[in-house]
């Protein structure tokens, strides 16, 4: 049931038994505000249901999520977890991101993940938005130079670029594709297929489509909720106009949102893991539960007509 539902892969061959479903180790998780026992505790939690994929990176959640991450694995046998961080983005000592995609910001970058992450090799490392300029031979010297090291196992790239994703089918340095693939973003559904040809493991990064399809995102009832909302209405404002097209995913019986958005992607059989980031058990609970759970066809296809 848990593991990635294709044949072996890159990923497989490297070790690992992917989860389809991963934990964002990232957003409120992360963020300081949010205590720090209950935050390991969910990791803790999803260990016991059989995820072994989770993700962070280095300037998530304020630089906070990475680190607590590595205290919540601390102590784990992590020798099958396909834990993945990001090179790439990095914030200034005022806080400001930026983009630096040299040699010694990339050792640098992977040095301090394994650092706080507690790990002598990361088993993926996904560049972190790059443009199309940024994927140079240099660069990908770099990589293989590390992975030649034993620093780390698996390359991929995290990216929304319409530019840059279909590009990637054809750079062997890349084992592994995070895109923005959801009930919201069926639009994906050609470049995965493309990907998945190409021997790409394809994962589904905001596979809850930030919720906005479900009737509780406006009606927040703790902090964790009003940042959340705040966070989908400065950021995803056309998503969320787009999912007023499917108000009768809210009258199912038998399911809750979160689940018919997971179920959505997992009759893609070009997808192997769907990530989602949550700060509470029984969400995380609720979402292991989609696996065994299948939408109907007439139901994939209502979906479908309403959203395309």
């Amino acid at each position: 049931m848990w593991q990635a539902a294709i044949d072996e892969n890159c990923v497989e061959r490297a070790g690992y038994r992917p989860s389809s479903l991963g934990l964002g180790c990232a957003s409120a998780w992360g963020q300081a505000w949010y205590e720090e026992r209950r935050a390991i505790a969910l990791v803790e939690r999803a260990l016991e249901l059989g995820i072994t994929v989770f993700d962070t990176g280095p300037t998530y959640s304020g630089g906070n999520a990475e680190p607590r991450l590595g205290k919540a694995l601390r102590g784990k046998d992590t020798s099958r977890l396909l834990v993945s961080t990001k090179i790439g983005t990095h914030s200034s000592s005022q806080g400001h991101l930026y983009k630096d995609w040299s040699k010694d910001a990339v050792l640098r970058s992977i040095d301090a993940s394994r650092s706080r992450l507690g790990l002598d090799c990361i088993p993926l490392i996904y560049l972190h938005g790059p443009k199309v300029g940024d994927l140079t031979a240099g660069l990908f010297d770099t990589l293989e130079e590390v992975r030649s090291k034993g620093m780390v196992r698996l390359f991929g790239v995290n990216s929304f670029d319409d530019d840059v994703l279909p590009r990637l089918a054809t750079m062997p340095t890349f084992d592994v594709v995070m895109l923005d693939y959801n009930l919201l973003r069926i639009r994906r559904e050609p470049v995965i297929e493309q990907l998945h040809r190409a021997g790409k493991f394809i994962v589904a990064g905001a596979a809850l489509a930030n919720h906005l399809h479900a009737p509780r995102f406006l009606l927040p009832k703790a902090r964790v909720d009003f940042w959340y909302l705040l966070r989908a209405l400065k950021n995803y404002r056309d998503d969320y106009r787009l999912a007023r097209r499917v108000p009768f995913l809210n009258d199912l019986s038998d399911w809750t949102p979160a689940q018919v958005a997971l179920a959505f992607i997992a009759m893609n059989k070009s997808v192997s893991v769907s990530m989602f980031s949550t700060t509470r058990i029984e969400h995380l609970e609720e979402n292991v539960r989609s696996l065994s759970m299948a939408l109907s066809s007439s139901l994939n296809d209502r979906i479908r007509q309403a959203l395309q």
